[in-house]
């Protein structure tokens, strides 16, 4: 189905740009169907990487996900243009800085234990 999509939306897309122009359709329709047919095939392929990425990463999470468990902590950091939070890992690899106020929405929107 998604490959006719495609296929549809390139050809009816190809006859929209001629309409009131002279002479023949631009694009051959074979072609435009074989697009159809390729980018139907990319976005199955990468929306098959996106899921097995999603699956990879929660087999790494532990099942009990907290602070210590996922090896992070947030400290305030005052700096000129006010207050910021950092997040990092206790290992030093990742760092994050956001502002207090994004910090408390996405504290207040946290729904575990």
């Amino acid at each position: 189905k998604l490959v006719a999509f495609f296929q549809r939306q390139l050809i009816s897309e190809s006859r929209r740009s001629t309409c009131g122009v002279t002479g023949s359709p631009s694009g051959n329709i074979e072609l435009l169907k074989e697009a159809g047919s390729f980018i139907a095939d990319l976005c199955y392929s990468l929306a098959k990487d996106v899921s097995n990425f999603k699956k990879d990463e929660e087999e790494q999470l532990p099942e009990e996900l907290s602070d210590d468990s996922l090896n992070v902590h947030a400290r305030k950091l005052v700096d000129r243009d006010g207050s910021n939070i950092v997040i990092d890992s206790k290992g030093g690899l990742a760092e994050v800085h956001i502002s207090e106020e994004t910090f408390i929405k996405l504290r207040d929107r946290y729904c575990g234990e």
